[in-house]
């Protein structure tokens, strides 16, 4: 992102960074939760929102915060002294999740008052049933003026028991004053289920970050897109001409050479035997297409690990591709999908029938 007028505020608590287990050929797996059995990571982020921001093509979240820019506030009377505008979100309602599993939910909110939110400001859990999360979290320890934006990340560790879990949060003033939206009644919250069957990736394609050489893209994306493109479809045409009534996820790089794209998704706890599957090919009139996709794992922000890759080609045939994942049962993963172009990413347009998480 660009760094002139922007604030960027990080504090990173031991629950996040305990998701950094280490991968096979180390130590064994250790339970990755236990130690945030009392406290849940919370991270802000302030930044001024006078300018669109614009955002390269790091391929992962880094650590490393830009210099922070000076917040200044102008008090407007027709506006209330707190009040909070919601932006977007990251894990959508109903991401499913293994049992266990530590999670990064992130909320982008505007300071749409006329007050500055300061380090005494606290975002609070009001209801729900997701245990181990702390009733009042320091929200920032910087000052957040009126137009500005906050991106709230709060490292969720869910229960062992399958169900749907959620949790409602609101803001706190200086005073306790609690507060929202205009609606005072309304949160803001995190809303997923806890599955022991298998996990879809195609329907779960928007808890995951898609980005390409062109920065941060929508979901779902739309076919022809010139930066890359990710979106799922209920009746795909397959590679041998073939119509399936499986929902397919459809992947396409970066229309330049050797484009890339690559869905990062949140961390799951990778239960004992699990498996990674799908049907592997080309979009049926994509003449040249010729691709590699690869499965990767990254373990909190370590460097990503490659799990296996396969290269696809239009053959007029489509591959059923499979990874063991049992050498990685036990530790708290982010698994990565991801096309690379080999040379000219015209074609390249790839479909995964039934990407599936298996248990």
């Amino acid at each position: 992102m660009k760094l002139n007028n922007h604030r960027w505020i990080w504090l990173m608590l031991a629950g996040f960074l305990l998701a950094a287990c280490n991968f096979p050929g180390g130590a064994t797996p250790t339970d990755p939760m236990a130690e945030v059995r009392t406290a849940a990571a919370l991270t802000v982020q302030a930044m001024a929102t006078q300018a669109a921001p614009t955002q390269t093509a790091p391929a992962l979240p880094t650590l490393t915060p830009p210099p922070a820019a000076s917040a200044s506030a102008t008090p407007n009377p027709d506006l209330p002294c707190n009040l909070a505008e919601f932006v977007s979100e990251s894990v959508p309602d109903g991401s499913q999740f293994f049992p266990g599993s530590v999670f990064v939910k992130s909320w982008t909110l505007r300071n749409a008052g006329s007050c500055v939110w300061t380090t005494a400001y606290q975002l609070e859990y009001v209801s729900g049933n997701i245990p181990d999360i702390l009733s009042l979290q320091k929200l920032t320890n910087s000052a957040v003026a009126p137009g500005q934006t906050l991106v709230i990340m709060l490292s969720i560790m869910l229960p062992q028991e399958p169900g749907d879990y959620r949790a409602d949060f609101r803001l706190r003033d200086a005073d306790g004053t609690a507060f929202s939206f205009k609606n005072p009644e309304k949160t803001f919250w995190a809303d997923v289920e806890v599955v022991n069957t298998d996990i879809n990736l195609a329907e779960n394609l928007c808890a995951a970050e898609w980005t390409s050489g062109a920065g941060q893209l929508s979901c779902p994306g739309k076919s022809g897109t010139a930066d890359g493109f990710a979106y799922t479809d209920p009746k795909p045409v397959l590679e041998n001409g073939a119509q399936d009534d499986e929902l397919a996820l459809w992947l396409s790089p970066q229309n330049t050479q050797n484009g890339y794209i690559q869905g990062v998704f949140p961390a799951q706890l990778i239960p004992s035997g699990a498996r990674f599957e799908a049907v592997l090919g080309c979009a049926k009139n994509a003449a040249a297409c010729d691709a590699d996709f690869s499965l990767l794992a990254q373990a909190g922000l370590e460097t990503p690990r490659l799990l296996a890759a396969w290269n696809e080609t239009n053959d007029g045939a489509f591959h059923r591709i499979s990874y063991d994942l049992s050498d990685l049962a036990g530790q708290n993963l982010r698994l990565i999908l991801r096309v690379d172009s080999r040379g000219s990413a015209l074609d390249d347009v790839l479909h995964l029938l039934m990407p599936v998480l298996r248990n």
